[in-house]
């Protein structure tokens, strides 16, 4: 097998002009996508890891990793059968 690699300049440049825009874009979309997260409630932790697997994708530029705090809550008791 053989490979032709290319090293273009011109592309190079267009790469880090365009760079800054793609980054605040790709930040905003992470930061869109934890906002939404932060307001959801989860009834245990493998579900709210399971959600953050599935709202975020693959960022292009970023990386990002969750760590799950639980809140417990108790809740009044009730009578009659559970």
């Amino acid at each position: 097998m053989r490979f032709l690699v290319v090293e273009s300049s011109a592309l190079a440049q267009n790469f880090e002009a365009g760079l800054e825009d793609a980054l605040a874009r790709d930040r905003d979309k992470c930061e869109a996508a934890m906002n939404r997260l932060g307001r959801r409630t989860f009834e245990c932790e493998p579900d709210a890891e399971a959600a953050f697997g599935d709202t975020i994708k693959e960022p292009r530029l970023h990386r990002l990793t969750a760590q799950v705090v639980p809140e417990v809550h108790n809740l009044p008791r009730r009578r009659g059968r559970p």
